[in-house]
């Protein structure tokens, strides 16, 4: 691959600004350009949520990892063309905690198959993932491990297991729910940035949304939502991947939008007719 006549890997230059714009952890020149070089290689796509990148470290010891979910994981195994499947989680152990006013039970640890077609045979490639080593730290990051626990151990173990059987597929790339346990730079330095973004995101939605609403577009932005199946803008934290495919959509139509009104516009300059030059002579005041 040729960085000389594209750095930007086939992703051009206003998607590859809109991705740096968005991302939840800046990343210098150098990491964003590994950052699109990965996207590119894996053929996974940033603004559609697949992969972020995230810091750790600081100065000569700051890593970048990367991280996706495990339907992008599984999407990877499924493009080898040897995925064969997985089993369902099998979980080892019970513990009880207490979950505001009701007792529930989480898991010590959960193991979890992965199948794959080696020289026409299946063969499995097992994982397993305990509790003490991904439960999260932070109490602001253990919401969803504990209203669901054995789905986000069972995450762990099913990451665990994907990238043994297809470590060329989904190489270097790690779950959420697997990194949750470790605290970023910008969580240390600058508090939870995922946030920020999010917000972020929203805000440059709803200048989007009075951006059509000022050039009478309105129609064009409610088709905008209709076909996403939204109502309205997106809140959540949890809805970041469509708030970013909503604001790509919406930036490509109003720059179609704009251009379409500037060639009218030039248009009828062209055709109006240069006023007469005499009639627009100023008459001269009179000598008192």
């Amino acid at each position: 691959m040729n960085t000389s006549t594209d750095p930007t890997f086939g992703f051009g230059e206003e998607t590859a600004e809109l991705v740096r714009e968005n991302l939840s952890t800046p990343l210098t020149d150098e990491e964003f350009k590994v950052f699109l070089y990965k996207c590119a290689k894996l053929s996974l796509d940033p603004l559609l949520g697949h992969i972020v990148p995230t810091a750790h470290g600081y100065g000569e010891r700051r890593r970048v990892s990367y991280i996706t979910t495990v339907d992008a994981l599984r999407l990877q195994a499924e493009r080898s063309g040897k995925y064969a499947g997985s089993d369902d989680p099998i979980y080892d152990g019970q513990v009880s905690f207490q979950r505001g006013n009701e007792k529930v039970a989480r898991p010590i640890a959960a193991t979890v198959t992965v199948w794959k077609i080696v020289e026409g045979l299946r063969v499995g490639f097992t994982a397993t993932a305990r509790w003490d080593e991904y439960f999260p730290s932070q109490e602001a990051k253990q919401f969803m491990w504990l209203k669901m626990p054995y789905l986000m151990l069972s995450k762990c173990a099913e990451a665990l297991a994907l990238r043994k059987g297809f470590p060329n597929e989904t190489q270097g790339l790690y779950t959420i729910e697997e990194m949750m346990q470790l605290d970023s730079t910008n969580d240390k330095k600058n508090g939870s940035k995922q946030e920020n973004a999010t917000v972020s995101i929203y805000q440059r939605l709803l200048d989007a949304q009075n951006k059509f609403k000022t050039i009478g577009q309105e129609d064009v932005w409610a088709a905008l939502l209709e076909d996403m199946d939204l109502e309205e803008i997106p809140v959540s934290i949890t809805d970041r991947q469509k708030q970013l495919l909503l604001l790509k959509k919406a930036i490509e139509v109003y720059r179609t939008l704009e251009s379409k009104n500037l060639n009218a516009h030039t248009e009828r300059k062209t055709d109006e007719k240069p006023a007469d030059r005499k009639s627009q002579k100023k008459p001269r005041a009179k000598a008192a």
